[in-house]
C-alpha cells in the first residue's frame, strides 16, 4: 500500500513539472513571435521619429502661378537622407499626390531650372519643384490649391506627414 501511494505522489510531481515545462516553452515561443513583431515596429518608428523641422516646406518660395496653372513647391532637407518625398496637393473638392524620388521623371513635375529628372536632394539642401496643375500632362487638380503636405520616404517606408502649408500666395 505504501509503495502505491509514493508512486501516485511521484506522478503528481512529474505531471506538475511537465505542465510547468510546457508553459515555459509556450511562453518562450510567444515571446519570440511578439518580440520580432515589436522589434520591426520599433525599427520603423525609429526611422520616422524626430523628423519635425528636418524636412519642411519653404514658405518664402512656395507659391501658385495662376496664369500658368503651376504650383511652385520649395522643400528644405536638413541632416537627413531620403529615398523619396510624397507630396499631396489639395483644394476644396479634391486632393492629388505624387512621389518624388531619385532620377524619376513625372510628366507634370519639373525642377525649378526646367530639367525633368527629379531628385530629392541631399542633406542640408533645398529644392524647388514646379507642378503643372491643369492641362495636358498635368496633375489634374482643378481650382486653386489650398493645402500642400509632405511625407518623407526613408528606407522604402513612407512616414507620416511632417509639414503642411496652407497659406499659398500667388507668385
Amino acid at each position: 500500500m505504501e509503495i502505491i501511494l509514493n508512486k501516485q505522489g511521484m506522478s503528481t510531481v512529474v505531471a506538475t513539472l511537465l505542465i510547468i515545462g510546457l508553459t515555459l516553452v509556450a511562453a518562450g515561443m510567444i515571446w519570440g513571435v511578439v518580440g520580432n513583431l515589436i522589434g520591426d515596429k520599433l525599427e520603423s518608428a525609429e526611422r520616422c521619429s524626430n523628423l519635425l523641422e528636418k524636412i519642411e516646406i519653404e514658405e518664402d518660395f512656395t507659391c501658385y502661378d495662376k496664369p500658368l496653372n503651376e504650383l511652385h513647391i520649395s522643400i528644405n532637407i536638413k541632416e537627413l537622407e531620403l529615398d523619396g518625398i510624397l507630396v499631396s496637393i489639395a483644394n476644396e473638392t479634391q486632393a492629388k499626390s505624387f512621389e518624388i524620388s531619385q532620377d524619376v521623371q513625372i510628366p507634370y513635375v519639373k525642377n525649378y531650372d526646367g530639367t525633368s529628372y527629379l531628385d530629392v536632394g541631399g542633406q542640408n539642401s533645398g529644392k524647388t519643384y514646379i507642378v503643372k496643375l491643369v492641362g495636358s500632362e498635368s496633375l489634374g487638380l482643378l481650382g486653386t490649391p489650398e493645402l500642400i503636405e509632405i511625407a518623407p520616404v526613408i528606407e522604402q517606408e513612407q512616414c507620416e506627414v511632417v509639414d503642411s502649408f496652407s497659406r499659398i500666395l500667388n507668385c
